[in-house]
């Protein structure tokens, strides 16, 4: 009489690549919206600092300059053109009521020279305080007008100065434009980074349960095979 034995059988361990997928799928999820939170903080901080028109100008007589705009960013809820610190050639600070005095223009035009923003400066109205949607200006600064957000691109601005201030005659300002950030920009980079981090769960959960199995026995996983029972080899038989 032959006695059967159990077989030993490889076969793909289905459940353990399902889980090794889900846990590769999760770690790229997690890099790449990282990296997507990462590039737009180091955009935000670029904002910041960014002048996207900046000009040296004499505030003391009437005339007219053209000069590049490059617009980076079209989310601030608002840009100003300010006098760099408002101060004189020699440091000292220049007299709000002087500034008063200031009266022009700017003009914004696309390649087309299609206009796309128009405004009278307002000095009266311009010094920096402590008024909200001020933060991350240059301190001291003062701004000659306020100009609404546009699309990002390449643009040409004309800044016509109609009545100088006759007390910076021979003296030469920088006018710089700026945007305006409160901090709610920074709301897609919680975003991106909360998905990052759930999915940066899931594929550490992932893998834990999926990486014994593959250190062990890799893709397969192995089954017994038990012989058949006497009474359906008696029945072949």
């Amino acid at each position: 009489m032959e006695l059967n034995s159990e077989r030993t059988m490889r076969k793909l361990a289905k459940a353990r690549l399902t889980g090794g997928v889900i846990a590769c799928t999760a770690i790229c999820v997690t890099l790449f919206f990282a990296k997507l939170a990462f590039d737009y903080q180091h955009t935000f901080r670029g904002w910041i600092s960014a002048h996207p028109m900046e000009v040296m100008l004499d505030l003391s007589r009437p005339g007219t300059v053209t000069v590049p705009f490059h617009q980076t960013c079209s989310v601030s809820h608002g840009e100003g053109v300010f006098v760099d610190g408002g101060l004189k050639d020699d440091g000292e600070q220049i007299p709000q009521a002087e500034l008063n005095g200031l009266s022009g223009s700017i003009v914004i035009q696309n390649a087309a020279d299609e206009e796309i923003v128009a405004r009278h400066f307002k000095v009266s109205e311009a010094t920096l305080s402590d008024s909200p949607g001020n933060s991350g200006l240059v301190s001291g600064g003062q701004m000659l007008v306020e100009i609404p957000t546009f699309s990002q691109g390449e643009y040409t601005a004309t800044i016509t100065i109609e009545k100088g201030v006759a007390a910076l005659s021979g003296q030469t300002q920088r006018l710089y434009a700026k945007y305006q950030l409160c901090g709610l920009e920074q709301i897609p980079v919680v975003v991106l980074g909360f998905i990052s981090f759930c999915a940066g769960v899931v594929g550490l959960f992932a893998l834990v349960a999926v990486l014994p199995g593959f250190l062990r026995s890799g893709i397969w996983r192995e089954v017994i095979k038990a012989p058949p029972p006497p009474e359906s080899q008696s029945e072949e038989t």
